[in-house]
């Protein structure tokens, strides 16, 4: 997928992408950078049938068995979004970029996260003479046309028109549409990238695959490399159909200088993309590049895509983006300096990290510049926004001389930085230290602390249980190939004082934690400060120090370990048989009203779940429940005010 979440109706009216006209002529590219006189098979015949097919554009023959009533209908329609994105949008907007993008900017521009939007590429900067696109979908095989049938015709052409409806309407593409587009009988990069080219009036002049060797170079493939149309490359070897190249230039005009577009399959988190890995040798190689990032899912926000930030930081000298792009104190430290336009007040996506504060910070510094389009997300309330982070070579340090501090769902949230991952804190309103709790929850395989913040609602869970207690969420394993970040939990309670100053973790300490947390967890037994565990589904060993742990109080009346059992509903057994105060659940409680007074106080609970392993942490319906089973209090609610009578007070 693109990496990127989101629908296409916000209820805003239809938006535009960003752009200039697209006849502009480009400098004549390199003659390696256009794959001039480079090996590999050329499918330039089947990109021109496909052309007309998706776009009805150029002069291709279409096959006679293909139902022309269909064919026709497609372009009709196709026409008139076209038609209607031209006039209402390129057009207007033209004088806005001129004005705004430099003329003397990198010929190469880089988009990550950028699959199935070429269109906007191609828009924003039309002097470039080589584009790569980059996301998770693979080009597709653009052989076999004319083998399609009716069927397979309506369902790829409906799904095409979906895609450019999404993407005209809101500037970004939509991870469903390049989904089912990468499961189309057409190729779906391919075409929405001829697409592009149809509304700018470009056709292409060559079609390559390739991939990139160990040394980042490309390498282009033959005929004889592929597998035969229609029959699926095999799952043991990379897919042939990942990446293309396709050249291009203005329609009709053989004497026009060509460019190039590019499209490359990958996953850019740091577990993939890494310094010396063939893709960024292959982006490092083009030196200077201009950068387009919109409606990213927020992931440049989080360290899990560190080394993708790094290469932009590294090598692009001005970037346009949305709120997903660089954040303010990333950027600064990097060397370069930021502008903001159109209204911004907060995002819609990653509302619990800190950066947020961070940019609405950007925009209430910066002078009111209106913009008069969408560009990428929206704002939490439907604004168009847009940043420009160009380089200036002068680096701030990062201010780590104080954690920076902002207001999500009511409480104070912190993110620290530590030399063994970031720290999430949280403190709900009207906590009182004096008869406060300390919560630890821990997240399982595959997420860290910034993705499991974010997209378990994390914040907003520690709110719903009402509890009295500080909230911290360390970095943990996101795989079995990881190491515990913290073995020891005091040392983790320690970095929290020292860089809170005056913030304490006190007792009840209460820890829960979710599927692969129990390699943390499991050290943590070992704490004897620790009163309740909560293991989310998450039993997975470490038994004997959970049972040690029991064994410390035998005689406990008090509710001491509540376990959720979906996965690990098989292990739960032996692991209980010994303890004789076990009680047992079939299903999980709507609230903690639901639970008996026997299972309120039982030393043990295991509860079986009804939701799946995910839902059991990602629904939020479970762990601000389980919570009030330990021996934390509950926040005091806020005085109520009471509007007193006009007659009370004029007689004081």
């Amino acid at each position: 997928m693109k990496q990127s979440d989101i629908t296409c109706s916000f209820g805003v009216l239809a938006v535009a992408l960003l752009g200039a006209a697209g006849n502009a002529r480009a400098q004549p590219a390199k003659p390696e950078a256009a794959g001039v006189g480079v090996a590999g098979s050329d499918f330039s015949a089947e990109a021109r049938m496909l052309l007309k097919l998706v776009a009805c554009a150029g002069d291709a023959e279409l096959p006679e068995a293909w139902p022309k009533p269909l064919l026709k209908q497609h372009c009709v329609t196709l026409a008139d979004k076209v038609g209607k994105y031209r006039t209402r949008w390129v057009d207007r907007i033209r004088p806005y970029l001129a004005r705004l993008v430099p003329s003397d900017l990198p010929k190469r521009v880089v988009y990550p996260f950028g699959g199935g939007d070429l269109v906007s590429a191609l828009a924003t900067f039309p002097a470039a003479e080589e584009f790569t696109t980059i996301s998770l979908e693979t080009a597709g095989d653009v052989r076999g046309l004319a083998s399609l049938t009716r069927k397979q015709l309506e369902a790829s052409l409906e799904s095409t028109r979906e895609h450019l409806r999404c993407l005209f309407a809101v500037s970004h593409s939509k991870t469903a549409n390049l989904k089912a587009g990468s499961h189309s009988s057409l190729p779906g990069e391919i075409a929405f990238a001829l697409v592009a080219f149809s509304v700018f009036d470009f056709e292409p002049v060559s079609l390559r695959y390739f991939r990139i060797d160990a040394e980042g170079k490309l390498v282009y493939l033959q005929a004889s490399d592929l597998p035969p149309p229609g029959q699926p490359p095999s799952k043991d070897s990379p897919n042939p159909f990942a990446n293309v190249e396709i050249t291009f230039r203005p329609r009709q005009d053989a004497k026009a200088p060509v460019q190039v577009y590019r499209h490359v399959a990958a996953n850019l988190d740091d577990n993939h993309f890494h310094a010396n890995g063939p893709l960024a040798l292959h982006l490092g190689g083009k030196g200077n590049v201009a950068a387009l990032i919109k409606a990213a899912s927020y992931l440049l926000w989080f360290d899990g895509f560190s080394h993708i930030r790094a290469y932009l930081l590294d090598h692009a000298t001005w970037m346009l983006s949305d709120s997903t792009g660089i954040p303010p104190s990333i950027a600064r430290a990097a060397g370069f300096e930021q502008e903001s336009y159109g209204l911004f007040h907060g995002p819609m996506l990653a509302r619990y990290s800190h950066y947020r504060s961070e940019f609405l910070a950007l925009w209430q510094a910066s002078p009111k510049r209106m913009l008069p389009f969408y560009f990428g997300y929206p704002d939490r309330d439907g604004h168009g926004h847009m940043m420009v982070t160009r380089r200036t070579g002068k680096a701030s340090p990062l201010e780590a001389s104080e954690p920076a501090t902002d207001q999500v769902s009511g409480g104070r949230h912190w993110r620290l930085l530590t030399d063994k991952g970031p720290v999430h804190v949280w403190q709900p309103r009207g906590y009182d230290p004096a008869t406060a709790g300390t919560v630890l929850y821990v997240h399982g395989y595959y997420t860290n602390v910034d993705g499991a913040w974010v997209q378990h609602a994390l914040a907003e869970q520690f709110a719903a249980s009402k509890a009295n207690a500080l909230f911290i969420v360390p970095e943990a394993p996101s795989g079995s190939n990881e190491e515990v970040f913290w073995p020891v939990l005091g040392d983790l309670l320690k970095e929290v004082e020292r860089q809170l100053v005056g913030i304490k973790a006190r007792s009840p300490i209460v820890v829960a934690g979710h599927s692969g947390a129990w390699r943390t967890l499991g050290g943590w037994a070992e704490d004897k400060r620790v009163e309740s565990f909560i293991l989310l589904d998450a039993l997975y060993g470490m038994d004997d120090k959970f049972q040690t742990w029991l064994a410390r109080q035998p005689g406990s009346d008090e509710p001491r370990l509540t376990l959720v059992t979906k996965d690990t509903a098989s292990r739960v057994p032996p692991f209980l048989e010994r303890i004789p105060t076990v009680k047992r659940r079939a299903s999980l409680p709507e609230t903690y009203r639901d639970l008996t007074p026997a299972e309120r106080n039982a030393p043990v609970l295991e509860i079986g779940s009804d939701l799946s392993h995910m839902e059991i942490i990602t629904t939020g319906k479970v762990l601000p429940v389980l919570l009030h089973r330990s021996p934390l209090r509950a926040v005091k609610a806020p005085p109520r005010f009471v509007r007193r009578k006009k007659s009370e007070v004029a007689a004081e």
